[in-house]
């Protein structure tokens, strides 16, 4: 094993009690095994009636844990460190990073991957609570202050990460979300935005527009499609035919139509459990 590579399993083995997408996993330390769970009720006890715990955030009355990169998830309201849920993985919003021991990380291009670089010096990325010499080293939403990392005002940390201090309760209407207590209106793909919770069709907010994330996907008629070459650009290709993209809510007589994660059912786009038809898109679905 290569230097950089034990560097590697090292720094995956001190975050090893990051957010899972099973909530409150069992977490080894010291060789004794300690319920996250009654961890958490320890470290951050529980807010005011009617607000969500802290390790969850509320997304349409409903709280639902936190999910650190690489974990599975409903809602980019609840990804972490700079991600966004795409295909019900936490994903790094940033192109240029890469999922690295569960942080979105952007290594030096002449460093390890357990590096970053400063000023043409690889230095190591560091944890909440150690020591560092410049922000750009410190992971999980920490900075640099006095040589050490930690996290910034309204945040706390959590699990090796720095999650927000508080859990919103004020519920939002249907078409809005929540980001940060505030009621946001939903944004579909091509649209202005100024966070990606808003943003619609697994998109994310990039220099405040809602941009299609999936490699080779565009806008089309407002919704992120991969058109296919010999296909007009609002369709594609099903057993050699062009067909066109659907909406849920729409007629399609193949899955390969239908867009913003619908399928198709008894020849009709339809949005999957827990998400419901808004004006042509998949939006949550209110709690019952």
């Amino acid at each position: 094993m290569t230097k950089s590579s034990r560097a590697l399993v090292f720094f995956a083995l001190i975050v090893s009690t990051a957010f899972s997408s099973v909530p409150f996993p069992s977490v080894k330390v010291s060789n004794q095994s300690i319920e996250s769970n009654a961890l958490l009720n320890q470290q951050f006890p529980h807010e005011q009636s009617g607000k969500c715990p802290l390790g969850q955030v509320q997304v349409n009355g409903q709280c639902l844990s936190l999910a650190a990169p690489g974990n599975t998830c409903q809602f980019s309201l609840q990804c972490i460190d700079k991600s966004t849920c795409i295909n019900q993985i936490c994903s790094c919003s940033n192109p240029a990073a890469k999922l690295i021991a569960y942080y979105c990380l952007i290594p030096g291009s002449v460093c390890s991957q357990t590096q970053t670089q400063v000023d043409g010096q690889c230095l190591t990325f560091t944890l909440p609570g150690s020591t560092c010499q410049y922000s750009a080293q410190c992971v999980g939403g920490s900075i640099c202050q006095n040589k050490m990392c930690v996290c910034p005002s309204g945040t706390t940390q959590m699990y090796n990460y720095c999650i927000s201090s508080s859990s919103p309760s004020k519920s939002c209407d249907i078409g809005q979300v929540q980001v940060n207590g505030e009621c946001m209106s939903l944004a579909i793909p091509g649209s202005r935005c100024k966070a990606t919770a808003q943003c619609l069709d697994s998109s994310t907010c990039v220099n405040n527009v809602c941009t299609c994330s999936k490699p080779g996907s565009v806008v089309v008629s407002g919704n992120c499609a991969t058109p296919v070459e010999g296909c007009s650009g609002k369709q594609t290709r099903v057993n050699g035919k062009c067909l066109r993209f659907a909406a849920p809510g729409m007629d399609c007589t193949a899955n390969e139509q239908c867009v913003d994660g619908s399928s198709c059912i008894a020849k009709v786009c339809r949005c999957p459990a827990g998400r419901s038809i808004m004006n042509g898109y998949c939006i949550p679905s209110r709690e019952q």
